[in-house]
């Protein structure tokens, strides 16, 4: 070729070229690791206890925990101080509000809307299944099933009255169905 290139004449002869493909692999060097790092030994603690300091705690200074303090006399001439937790009148409030699932036919079909259910909570803070209704949907019967179920297993603290806890009746709450942006 480099005859050609500089005497600018035909070569005669023919050139067959053959190619030669090297299709071996190089070796790889496979390394076992026969041994795994061990740990470090624990190091055994002492059987002497750090002293702590002696810190007192003050409830009057924290936050209000309904916690009041009586003083009882006994004839023994002690006098004792006894903490007692009471549970203080109180309207109910959610705890655990359960999102609605969003119902797969609504979706596929892009459908945005809303429902209201109404229920009782008893006095232990639970929904009771059977007073679950829906009292308003839009669209119509579309998004009722799914805010039964989400609203069954909603939890509350209850609503407590001369420190027993009673039923809340025609609870409502909302579910909105929307996509997100």
């Amino acid at each position: 070729m480099h005859t050609l290139i500089i005497s600018g004449e035909k070569l005669n002869n023919t050139v067959s070229v053959v190619r030669i493909v090297d299709a071996t692999m190089p070796e790889v060097e496979m390394v076992v690791i026969e041994e795994i790092d061990k740990p470090e030994p624990i190091v055994e603690l002492s059987e002497k206890q750090p002293e702590l300091e002696n810190k007192k705690i003050s409830l009057d200074a924290g936050p209000s925990l309904n916690i009041e303090r009586a003083v009882v006399e006994v004839d023994t001439g002690l006098e004792l101080s006894i903490a007692t937790v009471s549970s203080t009148d109180g309207d109910y409030l959610p705890l655990v509000a359960i999102p609605a699932e969003y119902p797969v036919r609504a979706r596929q079909n892009d459908i945005e809307g809303w429902c209201i259910v109404s229920f009782t909570v008893d006095s232990k803070g639970t929904v009771v299944e059977d007073t679950i209704e829906v009292v308003d949907a839009e669209p119509p019967d579309i998004f009722n099933r799914a805010s039964v179920r989400a609203a069954a297993r909603f939890r509350f603290q209850p609503r407590v009255k001369d420190g027993v806890g009673v039923e809340v009746p025609g609870v409502q709450y909302l579910f909105r169905f929307e996509f997100e942006d």
